[in-house]
């Protein structure tokens, strides 16, 4: 079995005390955010789970949360996000610089094979113009060669909790990108 660990929620970058505890206890409940009554137990056993995936915005806390994950028998695969915007539009979000460091820091521990880079999801503003994205991506992109061997690159979906807050990418944007 593999495990998409954190799609929902940033599980290394807030909660790694909390998975980690699972790990040890085997187990993980889950409630079925459609059903919330609804809450499924799955199995965390090392001897059915093939691989942990986890997605961050975080990279510094997936050190520990990787070392004890090993430790327990675990094998793991990270899914950083790092792009080009600022506090403006993820408010709360480490330095770039501080989180690409950590980025690298976990694909020495790990081995550049199991951390992918995720330049996501792209919005074109006229502060986050195509210019800006494609400036960020290349500077981005050369600090961390040797460090990861895949990027995920891709375009805001919109959505109705969001469609209000982000307009969708015009094609010739996309084409020049691309």
């Amino acid at each position: 079995m593999i495990i998409s660990a954190s799609r929902r929620t940033d599980i290394p970058g807030y909660f790694s005390d909390w998975f980690i505890q699972r790990m040890k206890e085997r187990e993980v409940s889950v409630r079925n955010p459609r059903f919330p009554k609804r809450i499924n137990v799955f199995s965390l056993d090392p001897s059915h789970v093939q691989c942990i995936v986890f997605w961050t915005k975080h990279p510094g806390p997936m050190a520990g949360l990787a070392k004890t994950a090993e430790q327990l028998g675990y094998s793991l695969y990270v899914q950083c996000t790092l792009n080009a915007y600022d506090r403006d539009i993820e408010p709360g979000m480490e330095d770039h610089q501080r989180r690409l460091d950590e980025l690298k820091r976990l694909s020495d521990q790990l081995s550049p094979r199991r951390v992918l880079w995720r330049y996501d999801p792209v919005v074109v503003t006229s502060r986050y113009s195509v210019d800006v994205h494609l400036e960020a991506f290349s500077r981005t992109a050369e600090q961390l060669e040797g460090y990861v061997k895949h990027c995920v690159f891709s375009f805001v979906d919109i959505y109705k909790k969001i469609e209000k807050h982000v307009s969708p990418v015009p094609l010739e944007d996309m084409l020049a990108l691309s």
